[in-house]
């Protein structure tokens, strides 16, 4: 299924300017929570971004993200991702010393309803009608609580139209 879903849309996803970003959850790696998932997101957008964009396009990238996300939103994601880090090329970003910190300010709640905030506000940022992204979810089933929370955060909440979202599961695991 993974292969399947890579060699037949992804190629053409990208030759029309998108971006297709899989995540592959883990059975040893439940616990990290949407941190991990916000991570992977993170690595294969710069990864894709990096390979494909010319220096104009990713100059307006970055002043569309920062348009979009805020000082504090920036600071958050590029304490997960150092890639991120490269794309945004603000000296005026803080990084923490714990690598998935997101702030001690505010309940779990509150810091939870931040984080997926946040999240939309990039992905809203990467997509639209010239940019569709697809997030292809596999091996679902290994999912924990957080990812799902987020996941449903961005498909429920989000007035993006430009995204799709493939999930996968095995049903015997």
């Amino acid at each position: 299924k993974t292969t399947f879903i890579e060699q037949s849309i992804r190629q053409r996803l990208l030759k029309k300017g998108g971006l297709f970003l899989p995540i592959k959850f883990d059975m040893h790696q439940q616990e990290c929570g949407s941190l991990s998932i916000t991570a992977a997101v993170l690595k294969v957008f710069c990864e894709t971004i990096f390979k494909y964009e010319e220096s104009e396009k990713l100059s307006r990238l970055k002043n569309d993200l920062k348009q979009a996300i805020g000082a504090e939103g920036i600071n958050l994601l590029a304490n997960l991702s150092p890639d991120f880090c490269r794309i945004i090329d603000d000296s005026s970003i803080s990084i923490s010393r714990e690598p998935n910190s997101v702030g001690n300010t505010g309940s779990w709640m509150q810091q939870k309803n931040r984080f997926n905030y946040i999240f939309r506000l990039l992905v809203g940022a990467i997509t639209g009608p010239t940019k569709p992204i697809i997030l292809f979810l596999d091996d679902l089933q290994w999912a924990d609580a957080a990812s799902l929370d987020l996941m449903n955060s961005i498909i429920v909440d989000s007035e993006e139209s430009s995204m799709l979202v493939i999930e996968s599961y095995r049903e015997n695991e």
